[in-house]
């Protein structure tokens, strides 16, 4: 991973905004954005946050859980 983490972090807080908004879409909306939070980025965190400083593990953790919960929740529970 980038040895500077801003960018990334950066990029989590805006798709947790996104995510955080969903209710303002139409409902296809809200589950193709749902979906691509689930297949792509939230891999993507889940793997970054491995690599950050252990002050900033914690936080990160409970914001990609918030997101996976929400996207669950909209898209269904049958993604993985």
């Amino acid at each position: 991973m980038a040895k500077d983490y801003r960018v990334i972090l950066i990029k989590l807080c805006d798709r947790l905004h996104n995510v955080r908004s969903l209710a303002t879409g139409t409902p296809d909306f809200q589950r193709k954005q749902a979906a691509e939070t689930l297949t792509t980025y939230l891999p993507l965190f889940e793997r970054f946050a491995d690599d950050v400083p252990e002050h900033i593990r914690g936080p990160l953790r409970e914001r990609i859980a918030e997101m996976t919960r929400t996207c669950r929740i909209i898209h269904g529970p049958a993604h993985p």
